[in-house]
């Protein structure tokens, strides 16, 4: 694969992993960052204690995409599946 092309993949990956790990982070270690993120969606939410516990594995999914992209950056071609994986999610999404 063109080594230009690989450059823009894995910065793009690792941009996915930043986002994915804070985002994931944030709404397992903080109460207040699932309204901020809705806030930011501009998502109008009616706050539950359950919706609150709901959001957690949420975030631990998001995290564990994080985790997976930062492995998929350092070596794209290596973790095909992985990019593969994220081309499917992307889509569906």
């Amino acid at each position: 694969m063109n080594s230009k092309i690989t450059g823009v993949l894995q910065a793009y990956l690792w941009f996915i992993c930043a986002f994915h790990v804070i985002v994931g982070l944030g709404l397992n270690i903080s109460p207040a960052f699932p309204q901020v993120m809705a806030g930011y969606y501009g998502a109008e939410v009616n706050w539950t204690p359950e919706l609150l516990y709901l959001v957690k594995p949420i975030g631990a999914f998001m995290l564990a995409l994080g985790v997976m992209a930062g492995a998929a950056a350092r070596d794209p071609l290596g973790h095909r599946s992985i990019v593969y994986g994220f081309v499917v999610l992307f889509f569906l999404r």
